[in-house]
């Protein structure tokens, strides 16, 4: 809501809701494994992120009129990496350890992927 305050002058309600929705995703990965703290983190990162998606698409005339990329795709990424970042046992910056990150890494890489191929096959059967 500050954002939207500052950038439009107004509190603008979709974007508002958008942006609580877009912090849960982002701690969804990470809810039982980082402070406090790093959640808060999290979740206004997961709102910042999905503006600035909502806004990237709108800029290349992409049609995503309930938000559903900058929700569910920006923010769920933002916070699978988080989990590797802010982890209480073995995230970066609370250990040091790249191991963790490495993996949360490799998983985005097989998830996104996995998905691209599979819409594409399916498209082209289509």
């Amino acid at each position: 809501m500050i954002y939207t305050l500052f950038r439009y002058g107004r509190s603008d309600a979709p974007s508002v809701i958008n942006g609580s929705l877009a912090g849960l995703v982002g701690i969804t990965a990470g809810c039982a494994f980082v402070s406090d703290q790093a959640a808060i983190l999290i979740g206004a990162v997961s709102g910042l992120l999905m503006m600035a998606a909502a806004n990237w698409l709108e800029a290349k005339r992409i049609d995503d009129p309930v938000g559903a990329f900058p929700v569910h795709a920006a923010s769920g990424i933002w916070g699978t990496i988080a989990v590797g970042l802010f982890s209480t046992e073995c995230g970066l910056f609370t250990d040091g350890e790249w191991h963790l990150l490495a993996i949360q890494l490799f998983g985005l890489t097989v998830l996104c992927a996995w998905g691209f191929l599979l819409t594409w096959f399916g498209l082209k059967l289509i």
